[in-house]
């Protein structure tokens, strides 16, 4: 489900410091700026769209184009994976935010149709990722992150010559090494939130034989250290 949600600022210079806790897509109407993020700094187009991550310290600094209004669509999709829902096409939620801004007689009509061309869309995504290599391998690797796995392993399980397998992923732009950071930054994530286990433990549990190489790679993948990230409110 795509949920819309418009905000209007009166605010001539608007200046703003939050904390990003899910994937949103924004659309900015009648203003230009700045948002930065981890490290990243993003020129904001006026009625373009804007990924912004989840757990994440942003920055921005907007001006409006004419006068002092301008306005901020927030997009969100319920119940979506987070990598099928970084696979949305911009260009459709580009699109609906000109409509909504407009005063078309069939508004509304269309509307309905970019919300159901972008959830056909993710919904055909999630399919095609279900019957991913890289799903498949992602789902042996999980639930055995303590394991140094190897390609020849994962091949005996599914089934698959090592060259076969491996040309899969490389078609799919990853890799089993990618697979495993991937799989292990999501299980510390999850162990921080939800458990009063040491980092060193923690670091341990998701397969890494030093803490401090651990706390590096966490820090690259979520923006925060381990320590840090375990205080962030939900």
């Amino acid at each position: 489900m795509l949920l819309t949600r418009k905000i209007t600022i009166n605010n001539s210079n608007f200046k703003v410091r939050f904390f990003s806790k899910r994937y949103h897509i924004v659309s900015i109407q009648g203003a230009v700026g700045y948002i930065s993020y981890i490290g990243n700094v993003i020129k904001v187009p006026n009625n373009g769209c804007i990924l912004i991550p989840k757990n994440s310290l942003v920055n921005c600094a907007i001006v409006p184009m004419n006068g002092c209004n301008f306005y901020i669509r927030v997009y969100r999709i319920q119940r979506v994976r987070r990598d099928i829902f970084l696979k949305i096409n911009f260009e459709s939620i580009s699109a609906l935010t000109e409509v909504e801004s407009s005063n078309l007689f069939s508004k509304s009509v269309l509307i309905d149709a970019l919300h159901e061309k972008i959830c056909q869309s993710l919904s055909n995504e999630s399919r095609i990722s279900d019957c991913s290599y890289s799903g498949k391998v992602y789902s042996v690797i999980r639930k055995d992150l303590c394991r140094r796995w190897e390609l020849e392993d994962i091949c005996c399980i599914l089934y698959l010559s090592k060259t076969t397998l491996y040309r899969r992923l490389k078609e799919e732009n990853t890799s089993l090494s990618q697979l495993l950071t991937t799989a292990r930054m999501a299980k510390a994530a999850h162990l921080l939130k939800h458990s009063y286990l040491s980092i060193s433990s923690i670091s341990d549990k998701c397969g890494f034989n030093s803490t401090s190489y651990f706390c590096k790679k966490f820090k690259d993948a979520y923006g925060f250290p381990p320590k840090v990230y375990r205080t962030l409110d939900d």
